[in-house]
């Protein structure tokens, strides 16, 4: 279940941090299998978004492996799509782009790692450059270390000179390099010129090439490729039918090394950031594996960048989020286009792109979290469910999936799932929850039948809401002729907000069922016009003005929600008021309603206006310091006033700055103006807002208000949703008349109060 970490709730009597401190955390896990999980970490802060992907693996869990991917040949380049359905015999988990590479022609078709390369304990490719380190996986445990590698030949005369790569592309053949059949689909570079390809089975020469295509590389041995006019070292003393050693040194040792890849600069070294000696600058795209202290639990960790839902770390920031996750060593990885990591959930059995890439870029090996166990029979039971509140009486569908021994989704089950519920009076239909009374409820389930006995899911806790506050409806509805809408409305109670799945719950009633008529939650078109839906829930109602077709006749007014809400009312003391009037027209009644709105509200300690000033109407000395037009935070002691500007959408040192001034501020209330929904780039900025906000409401009285059709409050946890009628909407003079309203916030030694208070008082 996602989790979202506010960090303004620990810090509210802390000074404001810097700029570009956290502002908000999300981090969810999810199963992979037993001893494997997946964390999903978004952040925002003062400079934009972060998104970081972990796959946290132990390997101490006896069908947990780490393998290096690698395509058909050694010096393929791959997609990671491709490493991962091909790269493995057994079940890949989780796999993530390992090494840096360079890559020759075509391009992307071929390339060599920069480092060295061991899989299924053979060697592959040596290392390039001593200064970038490598990871080592002997079955056990994943260590990091700089290493040194020398590959020697050995003459029958005793003359030995070094091999300079394995299985590296080069236009240089100044040095002697050795292709193995593991190459190029088993063929010889064979450039010709001056170079001589030298053919080795079983440590025997058998045959020495001058300007020949290339040739079929041995199984049992290699080609030894060098120019001989700078190197005559094979020419001079080896001749078909020579027995020639070749030993191979390493530090560390790679005996018993099952595989090992290349990386960048190691990061952390016993839980210490080190000095790095290879660097990539800036803000970017970021790869890394880590791990524990003993090497048994393995983290391959990506963080996005050069987007606007991610922007990149540094090195160093890299280091410091290893460290973060529970990293003691960590090394460097290929990052920018090449960061992808991909994973198959318990809950989507599906490898998939988890993170997200600039690119699909091809590269030249992955490491990879593997499983040579296959799904079995079921041994237990795991639950989820989209919400964590239900209404009484209503249903509450739960997910269900078995479990093998494994922690993977079983291959079959005897039985079915058997629910048990502490907390409330209830029952079960198949996998349907029917809550019966109202409370906290803790479900679990187990296997029916012996094999499942004792064996129960972990805890579900669902909130059931015991007195509804708001129903949840849009103001308005279109549809075109003949279409037809399920609606899915939402109640709130007990600062919780629930989906409504049994629409019979919520009494339905339309003032003209010939346009649209309301049936089991399908709304439908019927004839072109307008009609009012209300759907209600004791004494709480909730209006929506549905529109078919494109009448004719100018839409009815929108009736006031009625909520049972204890902030509803008013109290001796400061007051702040709002009023609405974001349209136009520029005529005399027009100009009536924004005076009169403007003395109203002038009459408050402190007030706001959403809409535009026309400063040639204003009464004579009045100054209106708030307006959602802009983004502003104003402390007025006994509320925290804010402003959006008129789009919605805050910048990132727009929240940097409302974030400060939220920790900062000792007022119960914080009311924040817009004259839109608040919205964003992406729907996580949304999301952002209200989880904020949300949080922000376990501490402070939350308000939200913005222009709408009608005086109305609707709840989202324990904020609450106001709209204003603005006076601009109203298409006569009497609707007008009878709709203005002022919103107007008393604070006492009570709390924090509010009502709507007409603009033209009759009667």
């Amino acid at each position: 279940m996602k989790k979202f970490i506010i960090s303004l709730i620990t810090l509210l009597l802390i000074v404001a941090p810097a700029a570009f401190g956290e502002i908000y955390g999300y981090d969810e896990t999810e199963d992979i299998m037993n001893g494997v999980q997946l964390r999903h970490i978004r952040r925002f802060y003062g400079d934009g978004w972060l998104n970081i992907n972990a796959v946290v693996a132990d390997l101490k869990e006896p069908n947990v492996k780490l393998e290096l991917l690698k395509g058909q040949n050694v010096d393929s380049l791959t997609s990671m799509d491709g490493l991962v359905s091909g790269g493995s015999a057994n079940e890949v988990m989780a796999a993530s782009n390992a090494d840096f590479f360079d890559n020759t022609k075509p391009a992307y078709s071929q390339g060599f790692s920069l480092g060295l390369e061991v899989k299924d304990s053979r060697l592959l490719q040596s290392q390039v450059d001593e200064n970038m380190a490598a990871a080592f996986y002997d079955g056990k445990r994943l260590n990091f270390s700089y290493m040194s590698m020398t590959m020697t030949l050995t003459a029958p005369n005793g003359s030995s000179e070094v091999v300079r790569h394995l299985n590296k592309h080069t236009d240089y053949y100044g040095e002697i390099l050795m292709y193995t059949s593991d190459w190029n689909n088993g063929l010889s570079p064979a450039p010709g010129g001056e170079v001589v390809e030298v053919v080795v089975r079983n440590d025997t020469v058998t045959e020495f090439r001058r300007n020949m295509p290339p040739v079929e590389i041995p199984k049992d041995g290699y080609v030894l490729a060098v120019s001989e006019g700078v190197n005559m070292f094979l020419a001079n003393n080896l001749t078909v039918g020579s027995h020639l050693e070749l030993s191979i040194t390493a530090t560390p040792s790679l005996e018993g090394v099952e595989a090992a890849f290349g990386g960048g600069t190691l990061l952390l070294k016993d839980g210490v950031r080190t000095e790095f000696t290879h660097v990539a600058y800036g803000n970017q795209p970021r790869t890394c594996v880590g791990t524990n202290a003993d090497g048994t639990v393995v983290y391959i960790i990506t963080v996005d960048g050069r987007q606007y839902q991610s922007k990149g770390v540094t090195q160093e920031g890299l280091a410091d989020i290893t460290l973060e996750l529970g990293c003691v060593n960590a090394l460097n990885l290929d990052g920018g286009g090449s960061t992808r990591l991909m994973a198959k959930t318990f809950w989507d059995n599906e490898t998939k792109v988890v993170n997200l890439p600039t690119e699909n870029r091809k590269v030249i090996n992955a490491v990879s979290i593997t499983t040579d166990a296959k799904p079995g029979p079921a041994a237990g039971v795991r639950l989820r469910a989209a919400d964590d509140a239900a209404l009484v009486g209503d249903i509450f569908p739960i997910e269900v999936r078995y479990v093998d021994e494994n922690g993977l989704a079983a291959a079959s089950q005897d039985g079915e799932a058997k629910f048990s519920v502490y907390g409330v009076e209830a029952q079960f239909s198949g996998t349907d929850f029917f809550p019966l009374t109202a409370g906290d409820a803790v479900i679990t389930a187990g296997l029916e039948g012996p094999e499942g006995a004792g064996v129960m899911s972990a805890p579900l806790n669902v909130h059931v809401i015991s007195q509804v506050s708001a129903i949840g409806l849009p103001q308005e509805i279109e549809l075109a002729l003949g279409e037809s809408l399920w609606l899915t409305p939402d109640v709130s109670g007990d600062g919780y907000t629930a989906a409504v799945h049994n629409p019979n719950l919520l009494s339905p009633a339309t003032s003209d069922p010939t346009v649209a008529s309301y049936s089991g939650g399908l709304i439908t078109g019927n004839s072109e016009g307008y009609t009012l839906l209300t759907l209600s829930y004791g004494g709480v109602t909730a209006h929506s003005i549905v529109k078919v077709g494109k009448p004719a006749s100018n839409a009815p007014a929108l009736p006031d929600n009625d909520v049972l809400d204890q902030a509803k009312g008013a109290v001796e003391g400061q007051s702040f008021s709002v009023f609405a009037d974001t349209k136009v027209r520029n005529t005399l009644f027009d100009n009536l309603l924004y005076r009169t709105g403007m003395r109203k509200i002038a009459l408050s300690d402190s007030y706001g206006f959403l809409g535009d000033y026309r400063a040639e109407a204003l009464p004579s000395g009045l100054r209106v310091p708030i307006q959602a037009n802009s983004f502003s935070a104003i402390d007025k002691g006994f509320a925290l006033i804010i402003s959006l500007p008129a789009s919605g959408q805050l910048s990132a040192s727009d929240w940097a700055d409302m974030d400060a001034a939220i920790k900062a501020t000792a007022a119960r209330a914080v009311i924040v103006l817009t004259k839109t929904a608040p919205n964003g780039k992406i729907a996580q900025d949304t999301e952002l807002f209200y989880d904020y906000f949300d949080s922000l409401s376990k501490c402070k009285d939350v308000y939200i208000v913005q222009p709408g059709l009608a005086n109305n409050v609707t709840l989202r946890n324990n904020v609450r949703l106001i709209t204003v009628s603005d006076s601009a909407d109203y298409d006569s003079i009497a609707s007008s008349l009878s709709g203005s309203r002022i919103l107007r916030f008393t604070f006492g030694d009570g709390g924090s109060f509010y009502q709507f208070e007409p603009l033209f008082p009759i009667g």
